[in-house]
């Protein structure tokens, strides 16, 4: 995307090429453009993914379901009577 609008292609011109909607392009853009330095008004797609990785990174992690997380989970509830909300906050953090 950075390089078809650096050679002056249109917005509707690069969603067609890569089969998504208008908006969608005009959002990625808005996004992403320097406001404040130099390169002033320009997409930058090092800093688009940058930024998508950070987004990423933010997100609560799924603890997966294992034999022995299964049998933890049976331990506590049969012999310590912890309740499902008790350790959904255990493991929570």
């Amino acid at each position: 995307m950075e390089v078809l609008l650096k050679i002056g292609h249109s917005i509707n011109s690069i969603a067609e090429e890569l089969g998504v909607y208008c908006s969608t392009i005009w959002r990625e853009r808005n996004g992403n453009t320097d406001k404040r330095c130099l390169d002033k008004g320009h997409y930058k797609a090092v800093k688009a993914q940058k930024k998508a990785i950070q987004r990423e990174n933010g997100k609560p992690q799924r603890v997966k379901l294992t034999e022995d997380l299964k049998l933890q989970i049976q331990r506590l509830m049969k012999a310590e009577r912890w309740s499902p909300e008790l350790m959904a906050a255990y493991w929570k953090g």
